[in-house]
């Protein structure tokens, strides 16, 4: 009877691990993220709105089927805003469509897009966070960028 419980518990245990293990193989990387400010016609900066470049690359577009970025004031939130992208193929060349708005991928990997936002929205967000859907509805690994600017 011993014997029995702690196979299952071996099983049980091993069965548990296995699970928590599984990601995907597909990885988002070279997260990196920049504000850009407009200038009026004068040269001043407009201190209502901002903008954020968010630049990443993905190891296996053909293997994605959601791209989410997150802006928070901590990590993993959306507090600011959840944006998912989507890809697509036209032409033997590979997109991500942001809501309508598509960015083609150079080389098939790096895509940027810009984020308008509040100042209010801005001055709130502290992390952007990225991760990816695969096919098979595994998530890949989460990147981070810590607001520095």
């Amino acid at each position: 009877m011993k014997k029995q419980l702690l196979i299952l518990l071996f099983i049980f245990l091993s069965a548990s691990l296995l699970s928590f293990a599984q990601s995907s193989s597909v990885k988002v990387v070279d997260l990196f993220a920049k504000s850009l400010f407009k200038r009026d016609s004068t040269g001043k900066v407009d201190t209502t709105k901002a903008n954020v470049l968010v630049n990443f690359k993905i190891s296996d577009i053909k293997s994605v089927n959601k791209v989410t970025i997150l802006f928070g004031s901590v990590k993993d939130s959306s507090d600011v805003l959840n944006q998912e992208a989507y890809p697509g193929l036209n032409q033997n060349a590979y997109y991500l469509n942001y809501n309508g708005i598509v960015k083609p991928l150079l080389a098939n990997i790096e895509t940027s897009y810009i984020y308008p936002f509040t100042m209010s929205q801005w001055k709130k967000i502290q992390y952007i966070t990225v991760y990816i859907t695969d096919l098979t509805g595994l998530s890949s690994q989460r990147i981070y960028f810590q607001k520095n600017f």
